[in-house]
C-alpha cells in the first residue's frame, strides 16, 4: 500500500519573476522540460512540470531524498509558478547515458551531409540552388559501446547503477524507470539517477524491493549478470534483487 504524501507546501513565483531566472532549455520529456538557471555557479537547472502531473509533490519528495543519500542531484528548492507550473531546482547532473550514446555516434560519422532541395530550372531565370540538412532521429551507439567508452570496465557501471537502485529501495523507494535518459554516467566510477516521476514510496523496504522487477531494470540486470568474471560483491548485489533472470518476459 502506497504511503499518502500531503501536498507539498511551496512558495509561489510569478511568471515574470521566473522568466528572469531561466536560461536555455536543455532537455524535455513526456511530462517536463529542463532549463538552465541563469548565472548559477556551480550550474543549477530547473525541472518544470505541469501542476496536474506534479500532483501531491511526491516526485519532489523522492528527488530530495535521492539527493541527500547521494543517488541523484541535490535539490535546492521547489516552488510553483502561477497556478499551472511546479518547479524543482537542482544541481546539473550532466548528460544522460542516452545523450552520451548520441554524442559517441556523432563523433563516429562526422558532420551531416547537405542534400539538394531543388535543381536549377532549365531555361528559366531562377539560377539559385537551395540546400537543407534533413532532421532525422539521432543515431546512437549501443549501451555496451557507451559503457566501454566511459568506464574502465562494465562491472563498475552496473555495480554503481544497481547499488543506487538498492539504496533507494532501502529508503522504501521503488525506482524502475532506469532507461538511458534517466541514468547519468560520471565517467570512470560513478552513476547518478534522475527523474523520479514514476518512483513510489512504500511502507517497507521489502515492498519497495518487490516492485523493482520492471522491464528496464530486468534488461539491465540481466546484462549485468552475464558479464564474465563478476566479483563476489556484484554476485551478492544481483542476488539481493531476487529477480528470476531466466524468465523470458516480465510478469507485471
Amino acid at each position: 500500500m502506497n504511503l499518502a504524501i500531503n501536498r507539498f507546501e511551496m512558495s509561489v513565483k510569478s511568471i515574470k519573476e521566473f522568466k528572469s531566472l531561466v536560461g536555455e532549455q536543455i532537455g524535455s520529456g513526456d511530462y517536463a522540460t529542463v532549463w538552465e538557471m541563469k548565472d548559477s555557479e556551480p550550474k543549477h537547472v530547473y525541472k518544470v512540470i505541469q501542476t496536474n502531473d506534479f500532483g501531491d509533490g511526491l516526485e519532489a519528495v523522492i528527488a530530495k531524498i535521492a539527493g541527500k543519500i547521494g543517488v541523484g542531484p541535490v535539490v535546492h528548492s521547489t516552488f510553483y509558478v502561477g497556478e499551472s507550473l511546479a518547479v524543482i531546482e537542482m544541481d546539473y547532473a550532466g548528460k544522460s547515458l542516452g545523450q552520451q550514446m548520441e554524442d559517441l555516434a556523432e563523433k563516429r560519422k562526422g558532420p551531416p551531409e547537405e542534400l539538394p532541395l531543388t535543381e536549377p530550372v532549365e531555361g528559366g531565370k531562377i539560377k539559385s540552388r537551395y540546400t537543407i540538412t534533413p532532421i532525422l532521429k539521432k543515431e546512437k551507439v549501443s549501451v555496451e559501446e557507451a559503457i566501454e567508452a566511459l568506464y574502465e570496465n562494465a562491472e563498475t557501471f552496473y555495480f554503481q547503477l544497481f547499488s543506487n537502485i538498492k539504496k533507494l529501495a532501502m529508503h522504501k523507494i521503488s525506482f524502475g524507470d532506469s532507461h538511458v535518459g534517466n541514468i547519468i554516467p560520471i565517467p570512470e566510477s560513478e552513476v547518478e539517477l534522475i527523474d523520479f516521476g514514476s518512483a513510489t514510496i512504500y511502507e517497507s523496504e521489502e515492498e519497495a524491493r518487490e516492485r523493482l522487477n520492471t522491464p528496464y531494470n530486468f534488461s539491465l540486470l540481466r546484462k549485468y549478470s552475464q558479464l564474465p568474471g563478476l566479483s563476489e560483491k556484484s554476485e551478492r548485489l544481483i542476488e539481493w534483487f531476487g529477480i528470476n533472470l531466466e524468465q523470458t518476459c516480465i510478469q507485471m
